[in-house]
């Protein structure tokens, strides 16, 4: 018979769940840098904001 993993398999929700927070931490970093570097909280709601095809300004 094969070996079991060592660690359990996750859950399709467990793994939804890990990815949404990496997300949610890459982007609160994100903002952090954006912040750090001057730019204004407007600035930065427009580079979230902006559509996907589009360059953002710098």
């Amino acid at each position: 018979m094969g070996k079991r993993p060592t660690q359990p398999i996750k859950t399709i929700g467990q793994v939804c769940r890990q990815q949404g927070q990496a997300l949610i931490e890459k982007l609160i970093l994100f903002v952090h840098d954006c912040l750090q570097q001057g730019e204004t909280a407007a600035d930065v709601f427009r580079k979230l904001f902006a559509k996907q095809n589009k360059e953002v300004p710098a």
